[in-house]
């Protein structure tokens, strides 16, 4: 799309919020969208991009883009594409989806919790601007991946009230960044609701893209028949 340029729109969590980013400016427009204009380094095609309420249009002259976009949302373009990351909240009819990931990769096996109770629990995920709620990402209309903002999700640590979990990307989706936009959103949701920690689980022991992220590791412990890492970040409040 965007030959080496990545532009990530985050949306307010509530209607009317004002955005404020480096580089951008944000105003209102009478239709209740937010407006963003960026200013590019290289100049683009001029095009118009439409996926569900969002257009974003790409013009030459002044190396702009102009992007409108609806309350409680993300959208990130991509040279890749187009990857929207939007609420469970905002699409309920995905929660089925999600149990079914979340179920196949975690409980199946273990037989922990039958696929209704999974789903049960991504269906409690619905909160928008505080615990629990959870992230999903969908390009080219399918949706590719999900990650959870958690209330004590270990029994073992009662003291550690918010936690990352439930990062899942469907494998023809892997390898191409979508966990890491997952878990930004994530981390910038916490900000906004005024938690300053996250802690998370893993199962990778070396922290892998976590540590991207600056999550660092607590100590290794066992829990329901894993051994798994634990580890925290500050979200910068």
């Amino acid at each position: 799309m965007f030959k080496g340029v990545t532009i990530k729109v985050k949306l307010a969590a509530m209607a009317g919020a004002a955005l404020a980013f480096s580089g951008m400016a944000s105003f209102r427009s009478p239709a209740g969208y937010d407006i963003h204009s960026i200013t590019l380094s290289r100049a683009c095609r001029s095009r118009s991009l439409a996926a569900g309420e969002a257009a974003a249009r790409g013009c030459d002259p002044g190396f702009r883009l102009a992007v409108f976009i609806p309350p409680c949302r993300s959208w990130v373009i991509r040279k890749r594409g187009f990857m929207e990351l939007l609420l469970l909240a905002d699409a309920p009819s995905a929660a089925g989806v999600v149990a079914s990931w979340y179920f196949d990769e975690w409980c199946r096996d273990s037989g922990r919790f039958t696929q209704d109770q999974v789903l049960a629990k991504v269906m409690a995920a619905t909160q928008v601007d505080r615990a629990p709620l959870i992230v999903l990402a969908r390009q080219a209309g399918e949706w590719v991946g999900a990650a959870e903002l958690k209330i004590r999700e270990m029994a073992m640590f009662p003291e550690y009230e918010h936690w990352l979990g439930g990062v899942y990307v469907v494998e023809k989706a892997r390898g191409q960044g979508v966990a890491s936009l997952l878990v930004t959103e994530i981390l910038s949701r916490a900000r906004r609701a005024g938690i300053s920690k996250l802690y998370l689980q893993t199962e990778n022991l070396t922290g892998g893209v976590y540590c991207r992220h600056g999550f660092k590791a607590l100590e290794e412990v066992h829990y329901k028949g894993l051994h798994v890492l634990v580890m925290v970040a500050d979200t910068g409040i």
